[in-house]
């Protein structure tokens, strides 16, 4: 039985998943933290292709020049470039010149502030580049949740 109590993001969040799981029953949908304590310590992540290989997906696809420009300066931010691979940063377009720059597969997480506190940070999506045979470039979104991000975000909700 259910015990009154005031409507929360929970509660509506609660309801937009059960709508998830009726008309698209083939996707899975659940609350990460009511995994049990072993898979959720282990960590957990979100993974989203925009871009793997030569395809581009349909549904994520079309975020790719937005994230890739994103991506340019949090790089400058989070990367240590030389003075040459910052010059040449500006002229990259493809995923293969930023790949071939940066000489490795990377990531750059992008910010998020809070609402809660002006003065917070929170660690939002990562944007990844990794290379793949003999694919090519998987250009993707990815959220990690452990469990230490996810009491973090729990309080942002609150």
């Amino acid at each position: 039985m259910l015990t009154p109590h005031e409507f929360n993001w929970r509660d509506m969040y609660d309801t937009i998943t059960l709508w998830r799981q009726i008309s698209e029953p083939n996707d899975p949908v659940w609350w990460v933290d009511r995994l049990s304590k072993e898979q959720f310590e282990e960590g957990f992540g979100s993974h989203t292709p925009m871009c793997t290989g030569h395809t581009v997906v349909v549904r994520y696809g079309p975020m790719w020049p937005r994230a890739f420009k994103i991506m340019k300066p949090l790089i400058l931010e989070q990367k240590a470039l030389t003075a040459q691979q910052k010059e040449d940063l500006k002229e990259v377009k493809t995923l293969k010149e930023l790949h071939n720059l940066m000489k490795e597969d990377f990531w750059v997480v992008t910010p998020c502030q809070s609402l809660r506190d002006p003065n917070l940070i929170l660690e939002g999506t990562r944007l990844t580049l990794q290379y793949s045979r003999p694919e090519g470039y998987e250009y993707s979104i990815r959220t990690p949740g452990t469990p230490p991000r996810w009491v973090l975000y729990e309080k942002e909700m609150d």
